[in-house]
Formats: C-alpha cells, structure tokens, sequence
C-alpha cells in the first residue's frame, strides 16, 4: 500500500490552474521518491537531476519519454505543487 498525493499546478499558466495530477510515494532503494504521470500525456515519468546543478529544498524534476519536464515541490503550507 502507498500513500497517494494530489499535486496541484502551481504555476502562472491560466489553462494549467485545474489540472492535478496524482503521485504515489514509492520506494527507491533507501529512500523515498514519487511515481507520477506526466499531466501532459498521461505517460510514467522518471526522475531527473540536472547536471551540476543542486536541487533547491524539496524539489524534485521529472520527464515523460516524450521528454515533457515536470518540477513537484512542497509548497510553504506543506501540500505539493507542480510547475
């Protein structure tokens, strides 16, 4: 059983404002990670880091194979957005 999370769009785009998607917290080797859709095209995502650059706080980069970009964070009230 996983816990699930509905990450709502955080960002500017007025289009974007209703779309949520739902992520599953899962386990990756010793720690924990998120299993989600890309909200573009419904595909699995995985997670990415970007070379040579920190992740800031509690943020976490993801990318479909069709190569849509999704950035989950926790928001200052503890809920995750997606930008």
């Amino acid at each position: 059983m996983s816990t699930q999370h509905v990450i709502q769009y955080g960002g500017g785009l007025r289009a974007l404002t209703e779309t949520s998607i739902y992520g599953k917290v899962a386990r990756r080797g010793n720690s924990a990670g998120f299993d989600i859709p890309c909200p573009f095209c419904s595909q699995a995502t995985e997670e990415v880091s970007l070379s040579g650059k920190r992740r800031e706080g509690k943020e976490r980069r993801f990318k479909c194979a069709d190569g849509h970009g999704v950035l989950v964070r926790e928001s200052s009230n503890g809920m995750y957005v997606w930008h």
